[in-house]
């Protein structure tokens, strides 16, 4: 069975200790490993040392680490070190994981309804300690899209915080074009719903008064099939 020495445990004089240098060692590279297999290639790795007061038996085959739980990489980490010989003890270790990123933070306010502009962007090296899942890491993903809300000086941007902006508006009178064995036609219609550039809107045909749906193109013309 495992056992966790406790403080102080006494082993006789004659046994050797394990020291526990070598486990912080071993927790950090393996933190380490981890966080560079999940793509942060520069990391601050703090741990909380182990009490000195702490003895353990010298560990005679290779020190394990304990299976991380859960898919966390950041922030707090608790890891598990394992010996199995000559006596079963297992230690943890705490630790804090943080990773330096470069992203495009914005350079001035942005207001709600604001079209994002390149000069309103700028890249720096944040300090990010948690899941960064929904953090925009590419400026191209910003420029010329719509804040949804009011923005902060040096805010890192979020998926939720941006949306493409609307280019046909509802009741707006846009081109249809279809295409037909290499033959554009092109007619008016109304547009039946608010829509940005990539998304289906339903429109109606001026000419015969049918709703077809379309897509949104860049040109705010509607291509219809």
């Amino acid at each position: 069975a495992v056992m966790l020495l406790t403080l102080g445990l006494s082993l006789g004089a004659d046994a050797t200790v394990q020291p526990l240098n070598e486990i912080n060692r071993l927790v950090k590279a393996t933190l380490e490993d981890r966080a560079l297999a999940s793509g942060h290639r520069e990391t601050s790795i703090k741990l909380q040392p182990l009490d000195s007061r702490l003895r353990l038996h010298k560990c005679e085959k290779k020190l394990e680490v304990l299976p991380s739980p859960g898919s966390k990489m950041l922030g707090h980490q608790s890891v598990g070190v394992r010996c199995s010989s000559p006596e079963s003890w297992t230690v943890y270790v705490r630790a804090d994981v943080t990773t330096y990123k470069e992203v495009p933070v914005l350079s001035r306010p942005v207001n709600r309804q604001d079209i994002i502009d390149h000069a309103d962007m700028a890249l720096r090296k944040i300090n990010v300690r948690s899941d960064i899942t929904g953090l925009l890491t590419d400026v191209n993903e910003i420029v010329g899209k719509e804040a949804k809300r009011n923005l902060s000086v040096g805010q890192p941007l979020r998926k939720s915080d941006i949306k493409l902006p609307i280019i046909v508006q509802r009741g707006q009178i846009v081109s249809l074009v279809s295409g037909v064995a290499g033959l554009e036609v092109r007619m008016s219609g109304k547009a039946l719903a608010d829509a940005a550039s990539g998304e289906l809107v339903l429109v109606q045909n001026l000419s015969s008064h049918k709703r077809v749906q379309g897509k949104v193109l860049p040109s705010a013309e509607v291509l219809v099939k």
